[in-house]
């Protein structure tokens, strides 16, 4: 009998991101202020300021780099290493913001002056994401005359700016587009600001504006694009005391009238839900607890050098597991209010009761996404090498989404698939190529799955749905891979009306 009655809900309580208990499913902020001292908010415009936010004063709960200004009572200000940035929206469970330079948000025109780099300080816990690009402007340059421009190499791939971006008349200016936040060098170097009277300024912008039609022309909408600002996101790296605090169930607070001894740090605590400040964590010790299962995980199944182990598992079986995780990867991505991408999705981290119904575990690197379809900041590649889609870890094979879990779900099954293959067989000589068994079952499905039916009975059928649908999760684009609630469909549908996907998968492990 199918596992259609195991209910696939978090079976971890998401202790490190603070997601909340895992059957209400609901967004919450990263961490809420308690009662007491750490439980004030406020609301500068339309900004909503809570922990770790704060409005800055001598003494107060939350981050040090995440003080906040309220201008004329509706600008929220952030300060940036040395410039002060409007902040336009806060994402507090996904730990991200959206901020503008306030010189550029101020300016009412199309041609807002570039007056200097936009950074973020090292070590304060604040950085910019991979969602992140930058533009870079040489500006003030030379406009004639005995004066030279710069040369044609300086310029390569830059774009002249259609106004009078320097102020003065005559000289011109010239924008260049780069891949992250900070790629600031020219094709010439410092050279080709020689003859540009206000140097080079290299400033962050979200790099999904470029993809817009009407913002692709940089000499006329350098400006629109610099007016939606830029994403920037915490965490509690600038002090290792406040991630402890944290994990005890604390909140951060400071003191700026109170220095630390031996060296001029602000004196932290640690403000505990029972209202009390403790000089490290709340003391409080949590365990992460499981049902007991006493098959353990598919890894010993699908790894195990125990051929009893492998036997254990019929094609059937095998089959009922796979539409089991699926249902699983299916409610993380729909089921909730806030969608639960995993991230970490490996026979190692399903677990297998007494009647094999698979339950996922394991949610340390699970990240929340409010929006329906939305992308997914994160600020290092996250998973385990082998089931990490391309995606993760380039984003010039597309944006990091669900679809990522979709990928490591196709590199599973198929791993399921060929756990159960000749051993002795010349053609699975070893590999270090991770695709080398994907491509291999594309061009040799037919004789597999024969080989499959001569094995068990009936087998041909679901062995070949279940290569199907793992090739398909496996396409090297996310746009090319179906969805969770898809790959469910696709499981339980006819198997005439399953189609192979066309091979973009080898384009990826040739490049």
């Amino acid at each position: 009998m199918m596992c259609r009655r195991c209910f696939f809900l978090v079976a971890a309580a998401f202790l490190l991101h603070g997601f909340g208990a895992p059957r209400r499913c609901s967004a919450a902020p990263a961490a809420a202020p308690p009662s007491g001292s750490c439980s004030a908010a406020a609301t500068c415009g339309k900004i909503n300021i809570t922990y770790p936010f704060h409005l800055r004063s001598d003494g107060f709960c939350g981050y040090p780099a995440l003080g906040l200004d309220c201008v004329d009572g509706n600008m929220t200000v952030l300060r940036l290493s040395t410039n002060n940035n409007t902040v336009l929206t806060i994402n507090y469970p996904t730990r991200t913001m959206f901020v503008v330079d306030s010189g550029i948000h101020r300016a009412g025109s199309e041609c807002p002056t570039v007056a200097h780099n936009v950074t973020v300080a090292p070590g304060s816990g604040v950085q910019f994401t991979t969602a992140d690009a930058s533009l870079t402007f040489l500006v003030g340059c030379a406009g004639g005359g005995d004066a030279l421009l710069p040369s044609p190499q300086c310029l390569n791939g830059s774009a002249p700016i259609g106004c009078d971006l320097s102020g003065v008349a005559g000289e011109r200016s010239y924008v260049f587009r780069g891949a992250t936040a900070t790629a600031g060098a020219l094709p010439g170097g410092s050279e080709c600001a020689r003859s540009c009277r206000g140097g080079t300024v290299t400033m962050p912008v979200y790099a999904a504006l470029f993809d817009v039609p009407s913002l692709s022309n940089l000499s006329t909408s350098y400006g629109r694009v610099l007016k939606n600002g830029f994403e920037v996101s915490w965490d509690t790296s600038f002090d290792a005391r406040c991630g402890l605090c944290e994990s005890s169930g604390g909140w951060c607070s400071y003191n700026r009238t109170s220095v630390a001894s031996g060296g001029g740090a602000l004196a932290f605590g640690c403000v505990c839900p029972d209202g009390r400040t403790r000089p490290s964590d709340c003391g409080s010790k949590r365990a992460l607890v499981y049902d007991y299962m006493p098959n353990g995980s598919l890894e010993r199944f699908i790894f195990s050098n125990h051929s009893d182990d492998i036997k254990s598992l019929s094609w059937g079986k095998l089959f009922e597991i796979a539409v089991g995780i699926a249902r699983g990867l299916e409610y993380l991505h729909r089921g909730c209010n806030t969608r639960i991408v995993h991230f970490d999705i490996k026979p190692h981290n399903i677990l297998l009761d007494e009647n094999f119904c698979p339950k996922i575990s394991d949610f340390g690197l699970a990240k929340l996404s409010v929006q329906k379809e939305s992308t997914i900041s994160i600020g290092v590649a996250r998973g385990t090498v082998g089931y990490i889609a391309p995606e993760v870890f380039s984003r010039q094979f597309g944006v990091v989404s669900s679809k990522s879990d979709v990928y490591s779900y196709g590199m599973m099954i198929l791993e399921m698939v060929g756990s159960t293959r000749n051993t002795n067989d010349s053609n699975w000589e070893s590999s270090s190529d991770e695709f080398y068994f994907p491509l291999w079952i594309y061009d040799n499905l037919d004789q597999y799955c024969l080989d499959a039916s001569e094995m068990a009975k009936g087998a041909g059928e679901l062995v070949r749905k279940m290569i199907v649908v793992g090739l398909w999760c496996v396409q090297v684009m996310p746009v090319g891979r179906p969805s969770m609630s898809q790959v469910v469909e696709m499981l339980e549908s006819d198997m005439k009306d399953l189609q192979l996907p066309s091979k973009l998968m080898a384009s990826h492990s040739e490049s």
